[in-house]
């Protein structure tokens, strides 16, 4: 019941809420974090594909296909694997400078 009210209350990420109570207050943080590696493609809910950019303990950076780069707390992101292809961005052209 108390993992229950800490799900609906926000205090425990959902991909969390099947782990035993004795787990997550024994367990050092580091390893219950997922691991996520630079380069990576995974997939959200909400913004669908993407490349991860940075990820450490905190903070995962994502660009994603059509929505740009996004940050997410690491600890609450839930992530899957994709096999999406990252599309070929186009490269910006570069600024001209004014002639007088």
């Amino acid at each position: 019941m108390v993992e229950y009210a800490k799900i609906v209350l926000g205090l425990l990420p959902k991909h969390l809420a099947g782990t035993p109570a004795s787990l997550l207050c024994c367990t050092p943080r580091s390893s219950r974090m997922p691991k996520y590696t630079t380069g990576a493609r995974v997939s959200q809910g909400q913004y669908g594909p993407g490349t991860i950019l940075e990820s450490n303990q905190h903070h995962t950076v994502i660009d994603f296909d059509e929505h740009g780069e996004r940050r997410f707390i690491t600890m609450m992101v839930e992530l899957q694997s994709s096999k999406v292809p990252a599309p070929v961005k186009k490269k910006r052209a570069k600024a001209r400078k004014k002639t007088s």
